[in-house]
């Protein structure tokens, strides 16, 4: 029974023995009234003590399956000899993501000295990061019809990943995409001959024509150039959950749309194509140059914990404004409605839109790709970008 049900019980009871003793005036009856009215009174005026504060803590999995039921463990322990006859934590489980949010009060039987774990369990259903917390602990009497509140906070986090699947992605022959660009990477390597990232040491396998002879003679070591990387040569995969504005993706379309940036991704690593991902976070734009499957666990994990917001900037309006982007040869991007700002990143390159959404024209220049979830959830998605 909730405390508010038996505060109203035990004040039902305790009107009813004061109108005992109002009618029949007597030992009996104020014996009668006392017994109901002092004990919870005189208990309830033991919460007041002072006393060791409990802690709690929460064990989750590092990382949860959508769908999938896992169990976790609330566990309250008792620092103070005296024991805790009640005590009641509050659960709230939230989405970082979709913000969807779950509170639920468990009662913790804490005796003195001991420590008590409960477990309970949780399917999420979509994408995201999932935060749970101990949000309030109170300290019940042994009525339980008064409380008090006591500091005690616990807070664990664990991440939903997507679900990927066995995609093809080819990159389309274009003239862009093989030409030259006078934009290149100050961080990664590449094959712009007229610019130069680094000079290292000969590694066994490196090709000979980028051996640089003269400074080889001077130092007795073969010198290998590494060529810069040019930027109109890589291939961008944009996250746009919310291409119009006042709307924002539902949770079941962000699902598909992380689903198929993370296989598409891991296909174009298969291929050993370095790429970018791009998404927006607060209306700041966010990139991160994926190189090998280290790179993409970190920059997915940084995306699940990116609440859904609507009415900001997209994220396609941000990548064309943001000018140390530079062009793409290719840019795909993964969105439930064709951005109006998606022929801003053209310049010269390929566009396409990866739609998780309802069939829709996208604005000129731009290619539209519908994508059937039942397909990329069979493995047999295959993408021309």
């Amino acid at each position: 029974m909730k405390p508010g049900l038996r505060r109203a019980a035990w004040l039902s009871v305790c009107l009813a023995a004061l109108t005992l003793y109002l009618f029949a005036n007597g030992p009996g009856t104020l014996l009668v009234l006392a017994a109901a009215a002092l004990p919870p009174l005189l208990t309830a005026c033991a919460l007041l003590l002072p006393r060791r504060t409990p802690s709690a803590g929460l064990t989750l999995p590092s990382a949860l399956r959508r769908g999938g039921t896992a169990e976790c463990v609330l566990t309250v322990s008792n620092p103070s000899r005296c024991p805790l006859p009640g005590l009641r934590c509050t659960l709230e489980l939230c989405n970082l993501m979709t913000g969807e949010s779950f509170r639920q009060s468990i009662p913790c039987p804490v005796g003195g000295k001991r420590e008590t774990s409960i477990r309970f369990s949780v399917t999420p259903a979509h994408c995201g990061r999932l935060r749970a917390r101990v949000t309030d602990v109170r300290l019940f009497e042994p009525f339980g019809l008064f409380s008090r509140p006591i500091p005690c906070r616990a807070e664990r986090d664990s991440d939903i990943p997507p679900q990927t699947s066995a995609a093809a992605a080819v990159l389309a022959d274009t003239a862009d995409f093989l030409s030259d660009s006078q934009q290149y990477s100050a961080q990664r390597p590449g094959y712009d001959p007229s610019e130069t990232f680094r000079i290292r040491e000969y590694v066994p396998g490196d090709p000979i024509r980028q051996i640089h002879w003269k400074l080889s003679g001077k130092t007795d070591h073969l010198l290998v150039r590494d060529l810069g990387l040019p930027i109109v040569n890589r291939m961008l995969l944009l996250l746009d959950p919310s291409p119009l504005p006042s709307t924002a993706a539902l949770p079941d379309d962000m699902d598909l749309m992380l689903d198929l940036l993370a296989s598409v991704s891991q296909a174009l690593l298969a291929e050993g194509v370095c790429h970018t991902l791009g998404w927006q976070d607060a209306g700041a734009y966010c990139r991160r140059d994926i190189t090998d499957p280290a790179d993409l666990d970190s920059a997915l994990t940084q995306i699940l914990q990116t609440p859904l917001t609507s009415g900001a900037p997209s994220a396609a309006e941000l990548c064309a404004s943001d000018l140390s982007q530079g062009a793409y040869a290719h840019a795909a991007v993964i969105a439930p409605a064709p951005p109006p700002d998606a022929v801003l990143l053209c310049r010269g390159g390929r566009v396409t839109v990866l739609l998780c959404g309802e069939p829709a024209e996208g604005p000129a220049g731009v290619e539209v790709t519908p994508i059937d979830p039942a397909v990329l959830r069979r493995g047999e998605l295959s993408l021309i970008l």
